[in-house]
């Protein structure tokens, strides 16, 4: 079972590596992690929590994606050894630039819990928008290889008989 699961796991790593090639899908990726990422941030923030509490449970929820985990241990440890919070999020790379932004303005004015709701509003949009958009390329490409099918089915059937005919 565990083998089963460690199968699973490296297949569905190797699917989103080949998905992320692409620069839209990549883009599409980040996004969405950043709203994951904000969906945390506003939970520990509107709960009464600080920007470590914050960042430990973000450090909690990609304990399995290395990656994500290391770029937010390198945040948490900036935050947490006193540098600027826009510049610690700027070198993360963790949130698109606009994301950044409004973060660090919130940061600045004291408002940094209804600018991460924001945020992840935008995020939400901008990821919703683009998955409408690859959905709305997908399925006349997914179309048009099914017809690709469908006549090499056909012709596969039709071939032999046409030569039983030409026989004749």
């Amino acid at each position: 079972v565990a083998r089963k699961e460690t199968h699973r796991r490296r297949l569905g790593e190797l699917v989103m590596r080949l998905i992320s090639l692409l620069p839209a899908t990549r883009e599409l990726l980040q996004k969405g992690r950043a709203v994951r990422l904000l969906q945390i941030l506003t939970l520990a923030l509107t709960s009464g929590g600080t920007v470590q509490h914050a960042l430990k449970l973000m450090l909690a929820a990609y304990a399995d994606q290395p990656v994500q985990k290391g770029a937010i241990e390198r945040l948490r440890n900036e935050v947490v050894n006193g540098a600027d919070f826009g510049v610690a999020l700027d070198s993360s790379g963790l949130f698109p630039r606009i994301v950044g932004a409004l973060l660090r303005i919130g940061y600045e004015t004291g408002r940094l819990e209804r600018m991460s709701q924001r945020a992840m509003e935008i995020c939400e949009e901008d990821v919703r928008l683009g998955l409408e958009t690859m959905s709305s390329l997908i399925e006349p490409i997914l179309l048009g290889f099914a017809g690709l099918v469908a006549t090499g089915v056909v012709l596969t059937a039709a071939m032999p008989m046409l030569k039983m005919i030409q026989s004749l």
